[in-house]
């Protein structure tokens, strides 16, 4: 691995177990087994290491939302699919994950915040636009789907959160997955 590659590992590691605003760029270079000189020199700062953990990770994650997009009428298969890309990001991805639903519900006017809250934006917006096909279907859904996306993403991030280990392993099974599909279908439908 080079440097850039390293420090970006220790970096969500470290951000990950011990929290992003506790942590100071010394620890992340020891860690790494770097100067701070090369950290700056890749991210100019801790923030935009923050940021380019972001890009890395949060693209793949839009890139797989927006692939459910055209709707094919499916909604069962559809609400799995995006079930699918949230546990898959999870497994495979953990700290990631774990680092991204607490930064989600860090304080509004900290720098954390500030620094992740487009990608919560562009999450969203995704989302929102995969619900909005769906209610061209549904047209009882017309004018609920930011609240759908706010359901949708409580209900999938709260599920993996209390199904990460202690090793930061998850073991979530597709019967799960079709259960989850279900329940968020289930409380949609009764709107």
């Amino acid at each position: 691995m080079s440097n850039k590659e390293v420090i970006l590992q220790k970096a969500l590691e470290i951000f990950a177990t011990e929290g992003y605003m506790g942590t100071g760029v010394q620890k992340i270079v020891d860690e790494a087994g770097v100067t701070k000189p090369t950290m700056y020199h890749y991210f100019g700062s801790k923030e935009g290491l923050l940021r380019s953990i972001y890009e890395i990770h949060f693209s793949k994650l839009l890139s797989n939302i927006l692939e459910l997009l055209p709707y094919n009428g499916d909604i069962i298969k559809t609400m799995e699919d995006l079930v699918t890309i949230y546990i898959k990001l999870a497994t495979n991805e953990p700290l990631f994950f774990w680092l991204a639903d607490h930064l989600r519900r860090s304080p509004r006017k900290g720098e954390a915040y500030k620094i992740v809250s487009t990608y919560y934006k562009s999450e969203h917006d995704a989302i929102n636009e995969l619900f909005v096909a769906i209610t061209q279907y549904h047209t009882n859904l017309i004018g609920k789907e930011a609240f759908l996306v706010s359901a949708y993403l409580s209900l999938i991030n709260g599920y993996i959160e209390a199904s990460l280990s202690e090793d930061m392993t998850v073991q979530i099974t597709k019967e799960e997955i079709h259960l989850l599909a279900k329940q968020f279908l289930y409380g949609i439908f009764s709107l």
